[in-house]
């Protein structure tokens, strides 16, 4: 009984920090990206390392700046 309770307790803080770690990639990849009005988006960041590009989802001067991630 307790080794499978420390197993499944083990799997689930296991999940929940890769959960989390995904997480606060994807929200923090996303200032990566600065719109400067009609030049459109300017990459501060997304492209270090090989990480992803800046793409802009919306029309100038009305930005939507993203760091599209490479996985």
């Amino acid at each position: 009984m307790t080794r499978a309770f420390s197993r499944r307790t083990t799997c689930i803080i296991l999940v929940l920090f890769l959960l989390l770690t995904l997480l606060s990639t994807l929200t923090s990849a996303q200032h990566l990206c600065r719109s400067v009005g009609w030049m459109g988006c300017i990459d501060v960041g997304c492209s270090n390392g090989g990480r992803g590009y800046c793409r802009n989802f919306g029309d100038r001067p009305d930005n939507d700046c993203k760091c599209v991630m490479y996985w």
